[in-house]
This record gives structure tokens, sequence and C-alpha cells, in this order.
């Protein structure tokens, strides 16, 4: 579970300085107006997208770093070091920190420039860390919808494509493919991750493996550039795809991937030797027109979640094949646990930090979410080593008590002794969504609604870190239970809240 701190960043009114506002924290919210060399960092981008990579040739991180941690620092300084912002950063750490909890970083970024910048690089120098390598750190896409965890029966579905076209670096698929294959053989092994590599990495091929199967996952490893996918033709030319157009193939599975991961490898990581040739590079860039300013996916990830997919993982340097396949392995090994999917980027970048104790690629993956969900995946009725999940199921009933009656819906997901989920509140024509999360010890469920998710109309809804104790049997329908407001300072009006909560399964 995590704590929020969701902070956005945009041009302020004065030309050369930038607006620093805190949406939402558990410590409050606050504002800033900061210098940052927009331009300045991005001329430097160029210096560290070479650092990165080059980070992977043994001995090398001494002369490397430096670029790293200059950027990082002028980052950190002016979204999360700065007058009441750093303040109210500082205690949504300290109250997670309480909590036992993870501290979620949430960027919103208001221009393309901004967003071209490597905020995963933030380096706080007072601690001599890196906040990517502590806390989750996600860049939020704002959509008027909400996605909703989609149930997946195991095994979760891959869809690995891997086009190398003529006339571009050429992708070693047969390599990649026995990496990836190895580097997930116990999930495979364990029958809870299952990878179909696409033998017609074509339009066409694409489109009869969308239509006619089920897949969870995309996972694409090749080129891009700002806002486009090379895939192949009949012929093995390039055929580049823009975004949009790449999401309405996307479209054409039921229902459409909701993970998306863009990979470009160099396919050498591992070697003796310099990982990436500066010809090979220079050469790769220059065919892709991309330039030294740009993302690798620049545009890319961001079209595709504002076109529906929940969670697009991009890399914005090139990666090595050694830190590909570690990536690959603690990303998904933490989906196939039930993680959210900001969990899970921690953990593929953990699994890179292991690889040398010198590498900087870490930095790389990108993670881009819509709204504000990061569990998209329901595993949790299919898991075997889980029992009966008894408390898994939708559940409807109502709440009485003080402040009077409410109309509630549950639907409830269980793994092992954990519990996720929403509740639906109703009181005539108000109505508030709530993200839940729990344990169960025996026949008590306890759990606590963590958040609102939506609430019409704008109002406080007391319910919100309330604590349930439910008990039921396993020959029971009914949940029943006591409900108390157990943080009223979110309202002088919480205080006293309690109620009785009655539910059966539907």
């Amino acid at each position: 579970m995590s704590s929020v701190f969701e902070v956005s960043i945009g041009p302020a009114a004065t030309p050369g300085r930038f607006r620093v506002e805190v949406v939402r924290s558990q410590a409050g919210e606050a504002s800033a107006e900061v210098s940052l060399d927009v331009a300045g960092l991005l001329a430097r981008r160029a210096e560290v997208r070479r650092a990165v990579p080059a980070s992977a040739t043994p001995g090398s991180r001494a002369e490397t770093e430096p670029a790293l941690r200059e950027v990082g620092g002028a980052l950190f300084t002016a979204l999360l070091g700065s007058g009441a912002v750093a303040e109210r950063y500082q205690a949504a750490k300290a109250v997670a920190a309480d909590r036992g909890e993870q501290l979620r970083v949430v960027l919103r970024l208001d221009t393309p420039e901004l967003a071209g910048l490597p905020w995963e690089a933030m380096y706080d120098a007072a601690l001599d860390r890196y906040i990517c390598r502590r806390e989750q750190l996600v860049r939020h896409i704002p959509v008027p919808a909400l996605p909703v965890p989609i149930k997946v029966r195991l095994p979760l579905r891959i869809l690995a494509v891997a086009p190398y076209p003529r006339g571009l670096l050429p992708v070693d698929q047969a390599r990649e493919r026995e990496q990836l294959n190895a580097a997930l053989r116990a999930q495979i092994a364990e029958g809870v991750i299952e990878i179909h590599w696409a033998e017609r990495p074509t339009w066409t091929g694409l489109q009869e493996l969308l239509t006619g199967g089920d897949w969870q996952v995309v996972h694409f490893i090749g080129h891009g550039d700002a806002g486009r996918l090379c895939l192949e033709d009949e012929d093995r030319r390039q055929h580049w795809v823009e975004a949009s157009r790449f999401a309405d193939l996307l479209g054409q599975a039921r229902p459409a991937p909701q993970l998306v991961v863009l990979n470009s490898c160099s396919g050498t990581a591992g070697d003796s030797g310099d990982p990436f040739p500066r010809q090979a590079v220079a050469g790769r860039l220059e065919s892709m027109g991309s330039g030294d300013s740009a993302d690798l996916f620049a545009g890319t990830a961001a079209t595709l979640v504002r076109a529906g997919i929940s969670a697009v993982t991009a890399m914005q340097f090139e990666i090595s094949n050694g830190a590909s396949v570690a990536f690959a392995r603690g990303f998904y090994s933490a989906i196939a646990h039930g993680r959210g999917i900001d969990e899970a980027v921690s953990g593929g970048r953990i699994a890179i930090l292991g690889l040398k104790d010198r590498t900087l690629e870490w930095v790389t993956p990108v993670l881009h979410i819509r709204g504000d969900r990061t569990q998209i995946f329901d595993l949790s009725a299919t898991r075997p080593e889980d029992g009966p999940a008894r408390f898994g199921g939708h559940w409807a009933g109502v709440l009485t008590g003080t402040p009077g009656r409410l109309d509630y819906e549950l639907d409830l997901h269980q793994s092992g002794d954990k519990i996720s989920g929403t509740a639906s509140g109703r009181d005539g024509a108000r109505r508030v969504l709530f993200e839940l999360a729990g344990t169960v010890a025996g026949d008590v469920l306890r759990f606590r609604q963590v958040r609102v998710l939506a609430q019409d109309p704008l109002d406080v809804w007391c319910l919100i870190e309330g604590t349930l104790l439910l008990g039921t049997s396993d020959h029971s329908d009914a949940l029943t239970g006591d409900w108390i407001a157990t943080t009223p300072h979110l309202s002088p009006f919480c205080a006293g809240i309690h109620g009785r909560l009655h539910l059966t399964r539907t």
C-alpha cells in the first residue's frame, strides 16, 4: 500500500519561472514558484543519455554519474526541494513511514518540454539518494474515466513484439526471446505467466493475433521516436506507426490490453566491451530522426494512455540487454504476485541495481498511468496457493447509524489474507466510490476505505479511513459488523460517526 504525494509543475506568470503545486497529499496542499533552466537541462539530456547506458561498462560510473547527479539535483530542488512544497513532501514521507507505507510521488507535467526532462533522476543531495530508488515515481496522465482492475484468469498472457526491419540497428529476436523466457522461467513454470511471440510483427500479423486472442500485456522490443513505433511490412521494410494508430490496433482485442511495455534494447548488454558503440548509437538515432533531446518513445506512452491503456512503461534511454532482462524479471514477478504497476516498476529498478554496483540504468524506465489507479489487474481469484477466496465477490446492503442510512455495494477481491476492492455508497442523489484495502484473520475481515476515487457532488465522506470488522462463516452469505470513523480530523463533522453495516452476497 502507498501514500500518495501528487505534485504538478507548469509555467508561472513570470517568464522563466515555474509554479509547483502539491495537488494531493496526507500532509496537505502547498505551492511555490521556482526557477528551472529547462532549456539548459534539455541541452544536457544528450550527456545523460550517453552516461546512463555507458554505466553498464565496468568501471565507468565514476565518469558518468556526475552528469546524472547534477541534472537530478536541479530537478529535485525545483520540484520537491523548495519552500512550502519541500515541507509538505518531508511531512508526507513521515506520515507514510509512520503507517508502514511507501510514498508514491505522482507527477503532473504541464508542457512537452517538462515531460522531456528525466525526472526519474531526481537526486536529494542532503540525503545522498535518488528519489525513485526509495519511492515509487509515476507520471500521471489526466483522463475523465477511472479504469477498474481487470479480472484475469491466470496465466497472465503477454504478447511480445520484436520487429527487426531492414535499415535499422537489428534486434536479435532469437536472443531477446530466449532471455525474456529465461527471466520469467519460474512464473511460466508456475502457470502464472504465458508469453507468446509474434512471428509476424507486421500490422496484419498483429491484428490477427489481437483479434483472435486474450492479451493482458503487450511487450514491444524495438525502435521508436517522437510519437511513433516501427513495425515491419510484409517485405521486412520499416513501417512507422503513429501512437494513435497503434492504440487503434490494440483496440482490436476484446478487452484491449491494459499494460504496454515499450523497450528499446541495444541487444549487446552483458557482452564484453562497450555495450553501446558510438557509431551504432549515432547511426541509430540519425535513422530514427529523433535527436538527443527527446525520449526514444516520447509522446507514444502518453498517447496510448489517453487512448485507454491503463499503464505504459517506456524506456527513456537505450537500455542494455542485461538491464532489460533484469527489469522484466523484477517487473513481471511483482505483477504475478498481485503488486500494483508502480510497485512492479520499483521491483524492476531494484532488479537492475543488482546487476552491477555501478550501473545507472535503473533511471531508464518511466511509468505513465491513467488516472489514479495502479492496481490494473485482479489476479486474486485465480491463485491456487490462496485457497478459497471466501470474501471475494459482490456484496450489497446498508449502513445504518449516525449520520443516517447509506446504501452500499462492495466488490471485494481476496488474495490469501489480503483484501482489496471498491465500495460504492449512495445517499439519495449523493454517491461516492472508495478504494478498499484490508486483511482476513479467520472469520474476521478488517479493512479501511483508504481513499475516494469519485464523488458526486464534491463532499466530505467520513467513511474514509474507517475500519470495518465483519464476521462470517464458511456457510454464510452475510457480512455484518460495526464501523466507526477513526480519523475525525478529516472534518469536524466526522467526529463520533459510527454505524452498523449489513451486507449479503449477490
